[in-house]
């Protein structure tokens, strides 16, 4: 009787300690919690660039709209222009204003038109068209690309992630992501706005038929801008005005009905600014 009240409480201290082993050994942690992916790097409204200036240099090609008028008397209606100017670019978001002067002059003789003969009178004529406009317009700035997350090196496995998005223990960590890619070299922009053009003509023994005179009207112009450095961007652009009010009241623009002072500019052009 007393060898089986020892071997009972044998056997249940070996269970107790077999359960408690049981316990210990199925029993569950928490797993540890994967840190916090890295937030993309965005650029904050801080860093969106503030009011600049820009000076303007421009070189092209104008061609005038009283095309038959100009061919009489100059033998052309196109020349070549240089003109200066200055913008001011990010008034508001991708807003900018610029003025620009651009004087244009051409060399002939006066004429006479009869039933459609042109009749050179033997007297030198010079003439200039001097345009001033006002314009403000809109730039097409493309935003940075989003930040992605930097990718792992030579036979690291990526990070790998439970149902609930969260990384497995073990598993590689996902690196922070990379900074925003700089903002794109190439900018096109369309602008439109007024146009005021100053028109004169004059020769030795004009006997009064020296002209000048301005008149306005309107400039629509598009272009593009590619930075080459932090300071200097080249590009083109094309510029229409459309001004009347000086021709087509006597001369020869009366007798082929032409009235446009305005024209086509196409130049290419370098801005300085930051």
């Amino acid at each position: 009787m007393k060898r089986l009240a020892i071997l009972a409480l044998g056997v249940a201290f070996g269970l107790a300690a077999a359960g408690h082993a049981l316990a210990q050994g199925t029993g569950q942690k928490p797993a540890p919690q994967a840190p916090a992916p890295a937030k993309p790097a965005t650029a904050k409204p801080s860093d969106r660039p503030g009011l600049t200036v820009h000076g303007v240099v421009s070189f092209g090609l104008t061609s005038l709209a009283s095309s038959r008028s100009f061919d009489a008397v100059a033998g052309t209606h196109s020349a070549t222009t240089f003109g200066i100017g200055a913008e001011v670019q990010n008034i508001w978001k991708n807003v900018f204003a610029g003025v620009s002067f651009a004087p244009m002059s051409l060399a002939g003789e006066r004429v006479f038109l009869d039933s459609g003969t042109i009749y050179p009178l033997g007297i030198p004529v010079d003439i200039s068209v001097n345009a001033l406009d006002v314009v403000g317009g809109w730039r097409f700035v493309m935003k940075p690309k989003g930040a992605k997350p930097a990718p792992p090196k030579p036979g690291q496995k990526p990070a790998s992630k439970d149902v609930a998005g969260q990384a497995k223990p073990g598993s590689a960590a996902a690196k922070p992501a990379q900074p925003p890619s700089k903002a794109p070299r190439l900018v096109p922009f369309v602008a439109g706005g007024l146009s005021m053009v100053s028109y004169k003509e004059s020769s030795q023994n004009s006997a009064g038929e020296d002209v000048s005179q301005s008149a306005s009207g309107f400039v629509f112009l598009g272009g593009v801008d590619y930075r080459v450095t932090k300071w200097i961007h080249v590009g083109g652009e094309i510029r229409y005005r459309a001004v009347t009010g000086v021709l087509g009241t006597g001369g020869v623009s009366k007798e082929y009905g032409e009235k446009s002072l305005g024209g086509y500019v196409i130049a290419a052009r370098v801005s300085v600014g930051k």
